[in-house]
């Protein structure tokens, strides 16, 4: 027989610790209106083939924008930095992806074209 002695009526949930291994895979796409879309899938078992992965997707532009209200709230000089630091790091990926794009606008299709010429971004 149980104790009912320890039971609480009033209580009819508990917080409780669940340890899932879970693979994270993140992906840059455009949308049909031209939008870049940050996409990530997770996936709760990665060595299951048929398993489908749950995806999380915010544009670029959204992104952005809630980066920028999050340094802004802070008013400091270190804010400021880190929006530099970003928006610097930001134009370096967007001149590595102009020189893709013009490699494979001029045809020049070689198995060196992919070596990462940019190995530190």
């Amino acid at each position: 027989m149980t104790n009912n002695n320890n039971i609480n009526d009033d209580l009819v949930g508990d917080e409780a610790n669940l340890t899932i291994p879970v693979y994270i895979e993140n992906d840059i796409d455009t949308d049909e209106e031209g939008n870049t879309i940050i996409q990530t899938f997770l996936y709760a078992n990665r060595d299951s083939a048929d398993e489908e992965g749950s995806e999380v997707a915010v544009t670029l532009n959204a992104l952005i924008e809630n980066t920028i209200s999050y340094y802004v709230e802070e008013k400091s000089s270190d804010s400021a930095n880190a929006l530099y630091v970003l928006a610097n790091d930001l134009s370096r990926q967007a001149e590595a992806l102009r020189d893709k794009a013009n490699y494979m606008d001029r045809g020049l299709y070689s198995d060196d074209m992919f070596v990462e010429k940019y190995s530190d971004n």
